[in-house]
């Protein structure tokens, strides 16, 4: 496989435009051009993932349930926002990238399975097949870890610093 560096060259350009339009979208919103610093260690993103993974399996099973009968399959998705959001909102801060991705992708399966139950067009297989490839980017343990400067083991700790920069976010 031959590199061509003037592709390469002419995407990170293209990249660094796009990411200066993101800095000053954020700007302009009266947010600091950069996202503070993930701060969930890595202690405390495994126990958060250890209280989510049931949401994961119970998506699975939805998802087969999905494939089984063919249609939009009610559940109750406040009652599951209620008991996980907390969690999955924590754990998208993680130092873990995949980590942090997993609170991303199973707050993203609660939404798309309340959209799909509320509109009258949704298709059981569509959403199957969304459910499934959010569940494929879910990571059981931290990896990735960024060194950031501060990390806490703590979890009302994190939660304080958390409900302190949200807003930066």
């Amino acid at each position: 496989m031959d590199l061509d560096l003037k592709k390469l060259e002419e995407d990170i350009r293209k990249l660094n435009e796009e990411l200066e339009e993101l800095k000053k979208d954020r700007v302009a919103k009266g947010l600091p051009a950069e996202r503070p610093p993930h701060f969930v260690s890595r202690v405390l993103t495994e126990l958060l993932i250890e209280r989510v993974w049931p949401l994961r399996n119970l998506i699975v099973k939805y998802a087969s349930l999905l494939a089984a009968s063919g249609t939009i399959l009610d559940l109750d998705v406040k009652k599951l926002r209620d008991k996980y959001s907390d969690d999955l909102t924590l754990l998208t801060e993680s130092v873990g990238m995949l980590s942090g991705l997993t609170g991303v992708m199973l707050l993203d399966c609660l939404n798309k399975i309340e959209k799909a139950q509320l509109s009258e067009e949704a298709e059981a297989s569509d959403l199957m097949r969304d459910l499934y490839t959010n569940i494929e980017l879910c990571e059981k343990g931290p990896l990735l870890i960024e060194e950031v400067p501060e990390q806490f083991d703590d979890e009302e700790l994190a939660r304080a610093h958390y409900e302190k920069i949200k807003h930066l976010i």
